[in-house]
């Protein structure tokens, strides 16, 4: 079963880790507490263990949180975490209980939100983030025993979890990314720092109380027994995550003529004309051989002309409502052409491996969808690690015009067959 995350292999595995808080208890786990602040009515939720039930130990599930959850009537709450992760369906779970709480919610990350605990900690309100704490996000894991059947069916499951959670991310955030760019995060394992975090719209500001050591310490007790299954040990061994998880493809020139309609070896004078036909341009470029005549410079050279829709003042160049109009109706076009090129190119390649038997046609909106999310690696999967025919046989069986015929006359002419008959 997939886990969330620091119980499992980097988060989402089951089992496959070691738990801290209470090594020598025997009996169920308790991985939070609830506590009340009859002062401010203030209800007060520490989440601070691997969350859920894994495989290696007997632990609580997201039922018994959810359970005292509900019973909370405080209009304000605050959800403390330092926890590697756990199961992921439990920290979806948990999250989805606390968005939909009346409770005007702050999640507070003390220490360590990882894996699933960083879906917990992105259904607050408001999330604050420890100047020194660490945040991570990363694919589901799973550990499978069965047939191939099995292991198919648990893949597919792994990929609607991993959808799920990057919807929840891109819901939940204020950066503007959609899911397939918290999908690529996801892939690539993220670890962010506050500043990191903040900047990405994974938390809404950074708390500067934070003693550094005391955090250091109490990631560290989160992380302990779970580094194995982690790709990255920390923060400081990680890459350093892009300020924003949107990334952009440039088209060549060969998907750009493909994409308008043209042959892929189109001139740069067709790609150009069929650009200005979409765009909408219809005025014609000058041509006049008295225009590119290279001029003869004055003692000090004459400044740019400035079209007449347009006004440079200090610098600043101040455009008429009309021309910025265009402009953004403009760039809109070059998006949404952007957005088929790249749409046709993942399709083609999905189409390929169901010629080439790689993969079966039902799966088809599966693998777009893969595609969108993480185009280099399942490019890769559909071209070399998946085999030709694997999935479906292209070679013809029980053909019968591959069927031997026996003569059998050696043995009808044999006198003892005749005596037989007669």
């Amino acid at each position: 079963m997939p886990n969330g995350g620091g119980g499992g292999s980097g988060g989402m595995t089951q089992g496959m880790t070691t738990l801290l808080p209470f090594p020598t208890q025997s009996g169920p786990r308790d991985w939070f507490r609830f506590a009340e602040n009859k002062a401010d009515n203030t209800a007060e939720i520490y989440l601070y263990g691997d969350i859920g039930d894994t495989m290696f130990t007997e632990g609580v599930s997201a039922q018994s949180f959810c359970d005292e959850l509900d019973a909370i009537t405080a209009p304000k709450m605050n959800v403390r975490i330092n926890s590697p992760g756990g199961s992921a369906y439990d920290g979806l779970t948990i999250a989805n209980a606390i968005v939909r709480h009346p409770a005007h919610v702050t999640c507070w990350i003390d220490g360590l939100a990882a894996s699933a605990a960083s879906i917990v900690a992105m259904a607050g309100d408001d999330v604050v983030m420890s100047k020194y704490g660490e945040m991570m996000l990363h694919n589901a894991h799973a550990v499978v025993v069965g047939t191939s059947k099995d292991m198919r069916e648990v893949a597919s499951q792994l990929d609607t979890l991993n959808a799920s959670i990057a919807s929840f991310y891109a819901d939940r955030s204020t950066s503007g990314d959609d899911a397939a760019a918290f999908a690529r995060a996801m892939a690539k394992e993220s670890w962010y720092n506050a500043g990191e975090a903040l900047t990405a719209g994974l938390v809404t500001r950074i708390d500067d109380s934070a003693v550094r050591e005391e955090t250091r310490k109490a990631v560290a007790k989160a992380m302990s027994g779970t580094l194995e299954t982690y790709r990255y040990r920390g923060r400081t061994a990680a890459p350093a995550p892009m300020a924003t998880t949107k990334e952009i493809q440039v088209p060549d020139k060969k998907s750009i003529a493909e994409g308008l309609g043209l042959p892929a070896d189109a001139s740069d004078a067709d790609i150009l004309a069929k650009t200005r036909e979409a765009l909408g341009i219809t005025d014609e470029p000058k041509t006049d051989d008295t225009d590119s005549a290279v001029p003869v410079p004055d003692a000090e050279p004459a400044p740019t002309p400035v079209p007449a829709a347009a006004k440079v003042v200090d610098g600043t160049v101040t455009l008429d409502e009309a021309t910025y109009q265009q402009m953004i109706v403009n760039a809109d076009l070059g998006a949404k052409a952007h957005a088929t090129l790249t749409a046709q190119a993942h399709a083609k390649v999905v189409d390929r491996a169901i010629d080439e038997g790689r993969i079966t046609p039902p799966r088809r909106d599966h693998y777009l969808a893969l595609m969108k999310a993480d185009a280099i690696d399942t490019t890769d999967l559909l071209t070399k690690r998946l085999q030709p025919g694997v999935a479906v046989p292209l070679a013809e069986i029980g053909h019968q015009a591959e069927m031997k015929t026996h003569d059998y006359s050696d043995v009808t002419e044999d006198p003892k067959f005749k005596a037989w008959k007669v």
